[in-house]
């Protein structure tokens, strides 16, 4: 295989780029378990990998064992 090769090279410095957090969600509250719900499910709908989508609901069914979502 050949690859694209030149002799010279350039280089950038990385920038640091801030980005926001999600709220917090409220757990103890019914609202906040309906949003974590929604946000699971929001998540399997977004077209993840096959792996990716396996470790959601693997999760989602952890956190509904331990009662925290319905």
């Amino acid at each position: 295989n050949e690859r694209d090769f030149e002799k010279e090279r350039k280089s950038n410095t990385g920038k640091n780029i801030a980005g926001e957090s999600p709220q917090d969600i409220n757990l103890s509250s019914d609202e906040g378990k309906e949003r974590l719900k929604d946000e699971l499910n929001d998540a399997v709908k977004e077209g993840y990998a096959k792996d990716f989508e396996d470790l959601i609901l693997k999760y989602y069914e952890a956190i509904r064992k331990e009662g925290i979502v319905k």
